[in-house]
Parts: C-alpha cells; sequence; structure tokens
C-alpha cells in the first residue's frame, strides 16, 4: 500500500511536536535496561536495588519489572513543586504480579506525597495522596495489562484532574493552593516509607514529572505513544480555538476477533460536536469544503455518524467511541475488517472562531489489524 507522499514532512513535524512536550524533571523509558532520567541528565540516573529489573515492556523497548520484595527506584530527586503546576504519570502492568495493596511512588518528607492501589482506593483503584484533597482513578490498576494514569495539577483553576487511558475521568477541586516541597531528595519510584512497595513481577514503564500542566491533548498524545495499537500521522493538526491542536488516538485491542477499539479526539473546544471519520487511504488536503483544518484521508472515507455515534465534547474537550469492527461504515454500506488490513481514522469537528462557525480536524491514525 503507498503511503502518504507528505509522510517523511509529516514525521518531521510529529518529531518537533514531540520534543516540545517532553519532561522537565523526569522522564524514565527504561529502555536502555536502567533507569537513565532523559528529562534532566544531571540529575543522574534512578539507583534501583536488587528487588528492581528491566525486560520487554510495553512502551518502546523496555520497561522496570519489579523481580523480588521491596524494591526501590531512588531518583536524587527532592521534590520542589512550590505552588507551581505540575503532572505526574506512568504505565503501569499488574497482569504477570498481584493486584493488591501497594505503593507506585512517593516522598515522606514532602508531608506524604504518595501513590498507591487497593486499600483506601478500592478494588482496582489508584489514589494519589497530597496535602490536599485525595484523587482517586477508579479502575486506574486492573490485573488486565498495561494502563496509563495520570494526575494533572492546575494551580490556577486550582484542582487536579485524573485521567485513566488519557481520559479525564475526574477533576478534583483543592480548597486551598497545594503547596508541595521536600526537605530531602527522597522521591522514589516503587516505593514509599520503609518498606511499602510494589509487589513481585509487576511493571513500570514511561514514568514523567513536569512542572506544568499538561493539556489533555497532550496527556492523550502520551498515551498515543506507548498503545502499541497503531501510529499517528499528519501531526500535529491546525489548532482550534482553544490554541492548541485537536488529537487523536486510540485504546483498546488491534486484534480484531477481540472487537475492543475505542478512539479518543481530545484537545477540542468544550461542548463542541464531532464523529470519526475512516479509510484505508491517506490523503493530505488543507482546508476542504472551508474547514480549517487538513483531511489526512483519501479514497471512499466512512463516517461514524450512526445512532450515538455523533458524540459532543463537552466540559473536557474530548470525545470518544467504541468501534464495531463488524461494523465498519465505508459509503457502500458497512463491513467487517479483517486480519491484515490497515485502516486509518481521523476526527472532524465543529468550532467558532470570533462568533463565526468553523469546523477542524485533529490529526489521524493508522492502524494495522491482526
Amino acid at each position: 500500500m503507498r503511503t502518504c507522499p507528505l509522510l517523511a514532512a509529516l514525521l518531521s513535524l510529529t518529531t518537533t511536536f514531540a520534543a516540545a512536550q517532553a519532561p522537565d524533571v523526569i522522564y524514565y523509558t527504561f529502555n536502555g535496561g536502567n533507569a537513565a532520567n532523559l528529562a534532566v541528565p544531571s540529575l543522574g540516573p534512578g539507583t534501583p536495588n536488587a528487588a528492581v529489573s528491566f525486560g520487554p515492556g510495553f512502551c518502546g523497548n523496555g520497561a522496570a519489572i519489579v523481580g523480588a520484595a521491596n524494591p526501590e527506584i531512588a531518583t536524587g530527586w527532592q521534590v520542589d513543586f512550590g505552588t507551581g503546576s505540575w503532572t505526574i504519570g506512568m504505565w503501569i502492568d499488574l497482569s504477570a504480579g498481584t493486584n493488591a495493596f501497594q505503593y507506585f511512588f512517593g516522598s515522606l518528607s514532602t508531608g506524604g506525597l504518595r501513590c498507591f492501589c487497593n486499600g483506601a482506593a478500592g478494588v482496582n483503584g489508584v489514589l494519589l495522596r497530597t496535602l490536599g484533597a485525595d484523587v482517586l482513578l477508579p479502575g486506574g490498576a486492573p490485573s488486565t495489562g498495561p494502563t496509563h494514569c495520570a494526575w494533572v495539577y492546575d494551580s490556577a483553576a486550582q484542582e487536579v484532574r485524573g485521567h485513566v487511558n488519557g481520559v479525564n475521568v475526574v477533576t478534583v477541586a483543592q480548597a486551598s493552593p497545594l503547596d508541595i516541597n521536600g526537605t530531602a531528595a527522597d522521591f522514589n519510584l516503587m516505593h514509599y516509607g520503609s518498606s511499602l512497595s510494589m509487589l513481585v513481577n509487576n511493571e513500570m514503564d514511561d514514568f514523567r514529572v513536569y512542572r506544568r500542566a499538561l493539556s489533555q491533548a497532550e496527556v492523550t498524545a502520551w498515551v498515543a505513544h506507548c498503545s502499541g495499537i497503531g501510529a499517528s500521522y499528519c501531526s500535529p493538526a491546525v489548532a482550534n480555538s482553544t490554541g492548541s491542536p485537536g488529537v487523536m488516538s486510540a485504546m483498546g485491542s488491534n486484534v480484531v476477533a477481540n472487537n475492543d477499539l475505542s478512539f479518543i479526539a481530545s484537545g477540542l473546544p468544550n461542548n463542541a460536536s464531532g464523529y470519526f471519520l475512516t479509510s484505508m487511504i491517506q490523503g493530505f488536503v488543507p482546508n476542504p469544503g472551508g474547514s480549517q483544518g487538513t483531511l489526512c484521508l483519501a479514497g471512499a472515507i466512512g463516517r461514524y455518524v450512526g445512532p450515538g455515534q455523533i458524540q459532543n465534547s463537552g466540559s473536557t474537550g474530548q470525545i470518544m467511541l467504541q468501534v464495531n469492527l463488524l461494523q465498519h461504515p465505508v459509503p457502500t454500506g458497512p463491513l467487517e475488517v479483517l486480519p491484515g488490513d490497515m485502516w486509518n481514522f481521523q476526527a472532524w469537528y465543529r468550532d467558532s472562531v470570533g462568533g463565526i462557525a468553523v469546523s477542524n480536524f485533529t490529526d489521524a491514525f493508522s492502524v494495522t489489524f491482526q
């Protein structure tokens, strides 16, 4: 199958966009078989104890695997958020180990900044505890496979937004500004306190800390980077009235027999209607029909406009749809997706600029099915 003629240029744009979103405190990919901090190399690499090993992961080429009891990766970082905004997130996989009470990260000297699952978090829940109100992510720690969890503290809005697999599942207002500082370099992964750790055989990957509040689109792009389902192209999209581009991502499985694939369009204006498009052919058509954006599909384009498929972005600026691979839309009628097929997806949505109604597109996402 021929690729988009502008693919090389688009990949260059994607690389530039991704670099702009790099973490500025901690970024552990574990891809080098170690805990190198790609965000601040001068801080030095994280120091894993003997209970931590590195092996094949689910984001890139590696993951930190808890091989024995009481694991710990000492980051060497003294928490210094102060009253500013921040974002903390990670991928975790408890499917090979035990889904029970355990800690994912924490710092004693901050007065108790810590993250754990189960226990007070409830079954499969992940809870971030700070000096303010707790932020619980229901379903953030299932025993069925990798899950992405992220917390975004917006100091201007004075709230923490919790995300599971890129979806904003909870927003918790903070009664007073959070002021988080440590008195020692004791921010550690997989560990909190004297012997409170992740459990044997569980995994962590792509751990990040930012000194700013990521946008919804940035969180979605973070998840898409590691989903393993497909790949983005035509990135970044044309910015909308929020000042940022809409971002397309996927979650679930690209295995046809599972029929478990959902698409997410985030970074959209609030309360905007939109729907998803699909085609087997990639394209590049700026401003189709007067749109502000670029259509990245060509050929026979199907539209997800059936009952319940046209979505509204609401207050989160995102739409999400679980697609039925047995009823895949094309202009001639629905068909069944087959293993080996490559389909491309994009979202179209309404917007308003200067009081004038317009429309726009997210970037696009390509999936090769198995």
